[in-house]
């Protein structure tokens, strides 16, 4: 039995890329977050003068992001639990696809099609 190669990791698709950036950034506003882990010593700890005003993460819209979350989870079951996969939490394909019920190719389909249909929804 030969197993099949899916690259998620592969270019999308020119017409997804506008709404591929949208999702990547709705992933970013509702990935899961760790606590903080700072030690009790360092809790009140201020930086100085230099650092204050330098910041490396790239801003958010978060009102283009909960548009995208209510938007997602108006999907079909299949193609939402894809999308949030794909985007937000990651992890084993295969376990996925499983999930899913479906073959890695057709768990890939999924995510394609879950954002041409955010696309046609005019999201």
């Amino acid at each position: 039995m030969k197993r099949e190669d899916v690259d998620f990791h592969a270019a999308v698709p020119y017409a997804h890329e506008a709404m591929d950036k949208r999702l990547r950034d709705w992933a970013r506003w509702c990935r899961p977050r760790k606590g903080s882990q700072v030690h009790v010593m360092w809790r009140q700890y201020v930086a100085s003068q230099v650092f204050q005003g330098a910041s490396s993460s790239m801003p958010l819209d978060t009102l283009d992001a909960v548009k995208i979350e209510k938007a997602v989870h108006k999907l079909p079951d299949a193609h939402s639990f894809a999308v949030q996969w794909s985007y937000v939490f990651g992890g084993n394909p295969r376990r996925a696809a499983k999930h899913a019920g479906e073959t890695l190719a057709g768990l890939a389909q999924l995510v394609n099609d879950g954002r041409q249909m955010l696309i046609n929804r005019k999201v």
